[in-house]
């Protein structure tokens, strides 16, 4: 007996629980995006901390470089990640949607 599920279950009650399900899941993707951008933003406030500590040290120079190259990195990676979430949301929403909220 072979029974065709699509005409006992209504297609687009389907697709609506498909779809809530991964407005969940990006909800958590969005979270974690904020939570590692968070972290970023700790890691530059701590660098600047190791800066002020160096004054006055010989390290002072190539702390100061190292701090650059890190801060520039760490700003580079929480734009392109938050480039990337938001680009997450075009691809499962169809166009003429409103945006999901993040």
């Amino acid at each position: 007996m072979n029974t065709n599920v699509a005409g006992i279950f209504p297609t687009d009650k389907i697709q609506q629980s498909y779809n809530v399900d991964l407005e969940k899941r990006i909800d958590k993707v969005q979270k974690r995006a904020n939570d590692a951008i968070k972290s970023f933003s700790d890691l530059v406030d701590e660098i600047a901390r190791l800066q002020n500590d160096s004054k006055g040290t010989t390290a002072k120079e190539k702390v100061t470089n190292w701090a650059s190259d890190v801060n520039n990195t760490t700003v580079m990676f929480s734009r392109m990640l938050e480039a990337r979430v938001q680009a997450l949301y075009g691809l499962v929403q169809p166009e003429g949607e409103a945006p999901i909220p993040g």
